[in-house]
């Protein structure tokens, strides 16, 4: 019967037992989460088994080394060195293996995991906002049919911030303003018989040539009407004929009027009104909707609120989606809805927020508490605010701002949801901080990415945080592969004796003995590793420690080689 080398046994051995250990995972993640009542998707299962597969790493390569080591053969008249070199070698790849698969690997499956769940949940957060955009639609038909043209008009642009193109709404929306005008003009009878004899007056004047007064009057009419297209006609003409330069930009005296309004709608804009420059563009975009100006100002305005200004309705929203019926949604699987602490204005301010959640690449804030504090950090002041966002800020994409509404009223003890006012805080943080930062009480920092940890180490105390936890975990990541590579070594060199030992006796009582003596070995080797760390690194400092430590392992990864190359003196 031909023997297997130690090589090839390595190699099966670590594969053999790695699918076998994904397949369990797998099986009992699938069996505990739907014993949870959760039933997530195939690629869910995957990457998620492959995350946890990450911890069992060490055991698997461990128990690889052992059994390819212990069924290993001696050849006499071969160097023993001879025999051992390309295992060892097989040995030193299967480390960089797992650390790639600490480093790097596990952080991507993590980041994998998210933005699939993200999409998905966002697949049915929009199917959630397809029936209440119908639901507000039909209320604003409702209304509109019953005369209430006020309630109408405002359940139709709730409908049209979830698709502001959609057709059915855009035309409701003229059907309600054309309705307006219709009764203003009724109600304003003895004001129009004004204006059509001021138009009248100027008409006359323009006719005579009387520039100076056709302009006074149509000038007049822009004090009672400030739209009026004829006026604005006129005034254009008498502009070109005075000094060759049109008063308003336009083709006719329509889009006049269009440019008219746009201009007063950008001044708002520019003054950071958004929310009287949306209900102008609003107006604009359904009556003039072919002007490329005014798309392009409407697209802009309508961004700047859903960016800066932060509707409350988005908010409730998300809320109730994810937070107030997370439980009773199976079909779900956004993460747990996590709570956020930061310290602002050079630590003198606290931010604390009960619930935050990731959407949409904006960071949604709930029930959250801004605590002012002194110099011995004792609380002098508390405001509440029911809603927030966090995103960039308007003038300066560099930074970020923290928008927070709906005020906490300690007199009566409710929430100002109708105040379109809000409460702005500027914050230097960059969006990779704000995920950290916010996961970072909840994070497995053992399954975070090298580059992600070393992130975190620098800029936790900017924000109030202590990153003793994220020193110790990156202290022990970067020596983690070089004490593994002992282990494994030291796992070689004891299997081969192991065998020496027992080549007249081994049988299945050997093999059992040597499979659980791995496993306890490397259980054990953790924790000696933990304890020596975490009491080293207290005692040293990080860089000194570092330099310590892996001069250590050098040393005893060359002293176990050297010792690997004498077992052929204890071969009989």
């Amino acid at each position: 019967m031909k023997k297997i080398g130690i090589v090839l046994r390595l190699i099966l051995s670590f594969s053999i037992i790695s699918i076998i250990s994904i397949f369990f995972i797998f099986l009992l993640y699938n069996i505990y989460t739907r014993g949870e009542g959760k039933v997530y998707d195939l690629i869910v299962y995957l990457l998620s088994s492959l995350l946890i597969y990450k911890n069992f790493i060490p055991f698997i390569i461990a128990l690889s080394v052992y059994w390819a080591f212990f069924r290993g053969y001696y050849l006499p008249g071969l160097s023993i060195s001879r025999i051992i070199a390309v295992p060892i070698a097989l040995v030193v790849v299967l480390t960089a293996f797992f650390t790639f698969y600490d480093y790097f690997l596990a952080d991507k499956l993590i980041y994998e995991l998210k933005d699939y769940n993200v999409n998905r949940d966002y697949i049915f957060f929009n199917k959630y906002k397809l029936s209440l955009k119908e639901a507000e639609y039909q209320r604003a038909k409702q209304e509109f049919d019953a005369g209430n043209l006020e309630t109408a008009e405002n359940f139709a642009r709730n409908a049209l911030i979830y698709d502001r193109n959609d057709g059915n709404i855009l035309l409701l929306l003229k059907d309600i303003e054309n309705k307006k005008n219709e009764l203003e003009e009724i109600q304003n009878t003895d004001r129009v018989t004004y204006v059509n004899n001021l138009l009248s007056q100027g008409s006359r004047a323009f006719s005579l040539s009387n520039y100076t007064l056709a302009n006074r009057y149509y000038n007049d009419v822009l004090k009672i009407d400030r739209y009026n297209p004829l006026a604005i006609y006129y005034l254009n003409k008498i502009s070109i004929i005075q000094n060759n330069k049109p008063l308003y930009i336009g083709k006719n005296f329509y889009e006049s009027l269009a440019y008219g309004r746009l201009a007063d709608t950008i001044e708002l804009y520019r003054n950071g009104n958004f929310w009287r420059a949306y209900n102008s563009i609003s107006n604009l975009y359904i009556n003039y909707p072919d002007i490329n100006e005014i798309k392009t100002y409407y697209s802009l305005i309508v961004d700047s609120i859903n960016r800066y200004d932060f509707f409350i309705d988005r908010a409730r929203e998300v809320r109730r989606f994810f937070i107030d019926d997370y439980y009773s949604i199976t079909n779900t699987t956004m993460l747990e809805n996590n709570g956020i602490t930061l310290m602002l204005n050079n630590n003198t301010t606290m931010l604390s927020a009960l619930y935050s959640i990731f959407f949409g690449e904006s960071l949604y804030l709930y029930d959250i508490s801004i605590i002012n504090l002194d110099k011995d950090l004792k609380i002098t002041n508390q405001v509440i605010y029911k809603y927030g966002k966090i995103t960039d800020s308007f003038n300066n994409p560099d930074t970020k701002n923290v928008i927070l509404k709906a005020k906490f009223n300690d007199k009566n003890e409710t929430y100002d949801n109708n105040n379109t006012n809000e409460y702005i805080i500027p914050i230097n943080i960059s969006d990779s901080t704000i995920r950290n930062i916010k996961d970072y009480p909840y994070r497995v920092l053992g399954d975070t990415g090298i580059k992600d940890i070393i992130s975190l180490k620098s800029e936790l105390p900017l924000f109030g945080y202590s990153n003793e936890r994220t020193t110790n975990v990156l202290f022990k990541k970067i020596l983690l592969p070089f004490y593994y590579l002992i282990l494994f070594i030291a796992i070689a060199y004891l299997s081969f004796r192991y065998n020496i030992y027992t080549k007249n006796t081994s049988g299945f009582t050997a093999n059992v003995i040597g499979i659980i003596g791995t496993i306890l070995l490397v259980l054990l080797y953790n924790v000696v590793i933990n304890y020596i760390s975490t009491h080293i690194l207290t005692i040293l400092g990080f860089n000194v420690s570092i330099i310590i430590m892996l001069v250590f392992a050098v040393i005893m990864i060359l002293a176990l080689l050297l010792q690997m190359s004498r077992i052929n003196k204890y071969v009989k």
